[in-house]
């Protein structure tokens, strides 16, 4: 099962960064493109690979569910850099905020799980429906900041992330609804699963378990 998973970890990330270095190559001989949308192209078809470079340096075991939401949602924001279709659809924007809300909020449930498995915090417990509205505030807070780091963006590269206040507070909309949807879906999700099952599934490397269990070395030096 584990061969199967990495098989189709690799294959997954290997086909969407070749399409965006792809689309990306493609893009630069066409002229008039902005040195953001180029770099955005190779970045996201680095990021793209990320999981199978988890899986195969034995980092970390994402599910295969997980990286195809992944994947997905980083080859969309190339995609829409890449070929304007941020400019030419008018939801395509909702979309991809949406999508890339839903996978972050899943990363900060599943980080928080790490935390309580392996951090050793004394009456610390994740329930499903604490950690849901726990993750909801930690993303509105997230998307306020994201939205300011556009803005910052745009000023000093003359980019056009943000193109109106209206598009601003679609945004955070936008993000609000990833958010809420993936909430949902893991109160739900662990509702099913037990959570040190959950963690365990994730196979961390050596040094990612040492580092999330901190603070039982700060309470036990020797």
């Amino acid at each position: 099962m584990t061969d199967k998973l990495q098989r189709w970890t690799e294959i997954t990330s290997a086909v969407f960064a070749a399409v965006l270095l792809l689309m990306t190559i493609l893009a630069i001989p066409a002229g008039g493109r902005h040195p953001y949308e180029v770099i955005t192209g190779i970045v996201c078809s680095l990021f793209c690979l990320l999981p199978a470079l988890f899986f195969c340096k034995k980092i970390m075991r994402l599910p295969l569910w997980f990286t195809a939401i992944i994947e997905a949602a980083i080859f969309m924001h190339g995609y829409g850099v890449l070929l304007l279709q941020y400019d030419l659809l008018v939801h395509y924007d909702t979309i991809t905020h949406t999508l890339s809300s839903f996978v972050i909020t899943v990363c900060v449930f599943f980080s928080l799980l790490c935390v309580e498995h392996y951090g050793n915090y004394t009456g610390l417990k994740f329930t499903p429906g604490w950690t849901a509205m726990l993750v909801f505030v930690i993303m509105m807070s997230f998307g306020g900041y994201w939205e300011a780091f556009e803005y910052v963006v745009d000023a000093g590269t003359g980019t056009m992330m943000q193109y109106s206040p209206f598009d601003t507070v679609r945004d955070m909309l936008s993000n609000a609804l990833g958010s809420i949807l993936a909430s949902t879906f893991m109160y739900f999700y662990l509702k099913h699963h037990d959570n040190e099952a959950v963690v365990r599934s994730f196979a961390l490397c050596f040094r990612l378990e040492r580092l999330l269990t901190w603070n039982d070395r700060k309470d036990n030096p020797d």
